[in-house]
């Protein structure tokens, strides 16, 4: 919603452009580890909840692996969002129960429901990467992408940018831990499950 993507200068790069079906704001997949979760609304997990009710179940796994490795985690409150600086960009700002460290939003989900099944996928950042933002979603210039540079890094990060030198193995792991924890006997755990695009 609101993203303006660069067609022209992501072709010229060799960046592949995709519709998520979930919607929402843009995305670059860079240097980041993601999450996939999938069930039927007739799931125990699912059933009976809302939207934010599943957001805020997954968050509470994604906070409790994070804590295992040493990571003080935040949950984005359920309030209205802040002036967008870079607008259409997904890390621009936390949505609700979004997850933040040291007041940056370090992952971006997005949630989908259709055919009697919910999805839900997002992006946890190692690194953020303002300059490809601002050139392949915004096509900024000048004070356009310092102003929106600026913006993405007071808002944003990576774990990696904030110190927290983590590598895939150690990540899925303690994501596999804290779900196991957090949803007992709900969703079986494999590193299938997520992919990353590291350094």
């Amino acid at each position: 919603e609101g993203a303006v993507v660069n067609l022209a200068a992501c072709q010229v790069a060799g960046i592949d452009v995709v519709r998520r079906p979930t919607g929402g704001r843009a995305g670059i997949h860079d240097q980041e580890m993601t999450y996939c979760l999938v069930a039927p609304e007739t799931h125990p997990f699912i059933k009976n909840g809302g939207v934010l009710d599943v957001y805020r179940a997954i968050s509470r796994g994604l906070v409790a692996a994070f804590t295992t490795l040493g990571i003080s985690a935040t949950i984005a409150p359920e309030t209205g969002a802040s002036p967008k600086l870079c607008p259409g960009a997904c890390f621009d700002t936390p949505s609700a129960y979004e997850i933040q460290v040291d007041g940056k939003k370090v992952i971006g989900s997005a949630q989908l429901r259709r055919n009697n099944t919910v999805l839900q996928h997002g992006s946890i950042l190692y690194r953020l990467s303002p300059d490809l933002y601002c050139k392949y979603l915004l096509s900024q210039t000048g004070k356009d992408f310092a102003k929106g540079k600026s913006g993405l890094e007071a808002k944003s990060a990576g774990l990696h940018d904030l110190g927290y030198l983590l590598d895939d193995r150690t990540l899925i792991r303690a994501l596999v831990a804290a779900f196991s924890n957090e949803i007992p006997a709900v969703f079986i755990m494999n590193p299938g499950m997520f992919s990353s695009k590291g350094e």
